[in-house]
């Protein structure tokens, strides 16, 4: 095997062990999760054939909707406890949620400056 087949290999199975991590987060049962992995790593290889994929090296990518509401009711002035009881979650979820924002979306709340100017000529 060349070492483009076991980077596809490994980047494969790494696929389908987070789609199965997060089926079994989800309560669902193991002999099922495990077919949700491969399920997933199936679909990408049927779906996109000979496509190249560039991931980044950065972990810049957009927070979940709800956790993107979660950080802007906060913003607005809502309390981590309101917060909590209006989405179901601990009080402990909602400060790891905020916490992370600064990583997953370094521009959150922050304006678009040269893209206004571009929009507005």
């Amino acid at each position: 095997m060349n070492t483009v087949d076991a980077l596809r290999h490994e980047f494969l199975t790494d696929v389908a062990e987070a789609a199965e991590r997060t089926a079994l987060d989800h309560g669902i049962d193991p002999a099922v999760a495990e077919q949700i992995g491969c399920a997933v790593a199936d679909m990408m290889c049927a779906e996109y054939p000979g496509i190249r994929i560039y991931i980044a090296l950065d972990m810049g990518y957009r927070l979940a909707p709800r956790d993107r509401e979660i950080c802007l009711l906060r913003a607005e002035g809502k309390t981590i406890p309101e917060l909590a009881k209006q989405f179901s979650l601990s009080e402990e979820r909602i400060r790891q949620i905020i916490k992370r924002r600064d990583v997953r979306d370094p521009d959150f709340g922050q304006g678009k400056l040269f893209e206004e100017a571009a929009a507005g000529r």
